[in-house]
């Protein structure tokens, strides 16, 4: 076996210092720093609390809230809030039923979707009155808000 060349050696211990730090740039991009922990850590936590926030405004008792997709023009619903459940006799598992399946009559539907359409064309929350009758019979008069929220997972609009 011959002796490597002065050349040879050069070459051969940039080639090493070469995989060296390719592995440690593997090793860095595999295992986050103690600082990049901590800040994830954080980033969950602080997710966390705004979740469990959001959660206690969304199951406010006293007020019914819920989340709804425009598809072609029919109310889709994604969930709702256990007083509109109640309010409204259905279960709080209606995700994907439209409007109409969970018991609402055409004409109101067709009240909602102009009062979502209006609210996405302006980007403003809008209202409207509208009577309902309970269970039992009595009349009662609804005061509901619409809020576009932009657009939902599926690629509809949210409200």
């Amino acid at each position: 076996m011959s002796t490597p060349s002065p050349a040879e050696v050069v070459l051969q211990n940039e080639v090493d210092r070469l995989r060296a730090r390719v592995a440690e740039l593997e090793r860095e991009r595999q295992i986050p720093s103690e600082i990049q922990r901590r800040q994830l850590a954080g980033s969950n936590e602080a997710l966390r609390e705004s979740e469990a926030v959001l959660r206690s405004l969304f199951d406010s008792p006293e007020v019914m809230r819920g989340i709804v997709e425009l598809v072609d023009g029919v109310i889709v619903h994604v969930s709702c809030n256990q007083t509109a459940a109640n309010m409204f006799g259905v279960d709080r598992a209606i995700s994907g039923k439209s409007a109409t399946a969970a018991g609402a009559a055409d004409e109101v539907a067709q009240r909602w979707v102009g009062l979502y359409e209006e609210s996405r064309r302006t980007g403003k929350p809008v209202s409207m009155e509208y009577p309902r009758r309970d269970a039992d019979g009595r009349q009662r008069w609804l005061l509901a808000t619409a809020s576009y929220l932009g657009q939902g997972r599926s690629g509809h609009p949210r409200f």
